[in-house]
């Protein structure tokens, strides 16, 4: 199996695992870090794990639930069995499933795949982004005016983007709050939004981001402007059209 089959085949089983359990449980625990779990998260990142150890048993993965690292490899697949968990569980369908396989920190191939619109976003370096097949780019809003970004921030978020909504608005822009940093960069990459400001620290809500907007066009840095490794923990990130990055850059630093 290619890696492209690999990633669809798993994106698609994830994404059944998850519509299921959508319309029949949705019970909530709350993790250590005060972010929901649900059933389908734990299964979703175990069935990653499955078939990554029967198709690259030489690669680590890196999951939100559950990671098997035990060969510390340079190869990892970064998995976020289901990103948007929190409306995931109050019945509002904008959570994707992300995977993305990093290599030395690069990521060299991602998946977003929407289970409710039947879209699965591939990449992979030098090839582009496809949805379902047919590729797609970012938007050419050279301005934030008129546009749509969307922000992933709390008051619990490592880094601090305070005052970015407000000077979006300033300006003429559009904040959306999707709560699924993938859905929301996956809307990037087909040129629905033109940005998002993500305060975490999470890989798992930031490595599949990095290919499939850069390889739709965008740009993707963290939250400084500068590269960063995605098989660890994120300075935050902003991803864009890479028309607005600057601008959107400037708006963090005040």
């Amino acid at each position: 199996m290619n890696k492209e089959s690999f990633c669809e085949t798993v994106a698609r089983r994830a994404g059944r695992i998850m519509v299921k359990y959508f319309y029949e449980e949705k019970r909530v625990d709350w993790k250590d870090d005060h972010t929901p779990v649900t059933v389908a998260d734990r299964r979703i990142n175990q069935h990653v794990i499955s078939m990554v150890d029967e198709y690259y048993p030489e690669a680590d993965v890196l999951g939100e639930e559950q990671s098997s690292v035990d060969q510390s490899s340079e190869e990892v697949w970064v998995c976020d069995p289901i990103d948007g968990t929190t409306p995931f569980s109050h019945g509002i369908p904008t959570a994707t499933f992300s995977l993305a396989h990093v290599v030395g920190g690069d990521v060299v191939t991602a998946v977003i795949y929407d289970p409710w619109e039947d879209r699965l976003y591939y990449a992979s370096q030098g090839s582009g982004t496809v949805v379902n097949g047919e590729p797609v780019s970012v938007n050419d809003k050279d301005g934030v005016g008129d546009a749509v970004f969307g922000l992933e921030a709390s008051a619990s978020s490592p880094y601090s983007v305070g005052g970015v909504d407000e000077r979006l608005d300033d300006n003429g822009g559009n904040v959306v709050r999707l709560m699924s940093s993938n859905y929301t960069s996956m809307l990037i990459a087909s040129g629905e939004l033109a940005g998002i400001v993500y305060a975490g620290d999470k890989p798992f809500d930031g490595a599949a981001v990095k290919l499939v907007v850069e390889e739709a066009g965008g740009r993707v840095t963290d939250i400084y402007g500068e590269e960063q490794r995605y098989d660890k923990s994120l300075r935050g990130y902003v991803a864009s059209n890479g028309l607005v990055h600057d601008e959107l850059l400037d708006f963090i630093t005040g």
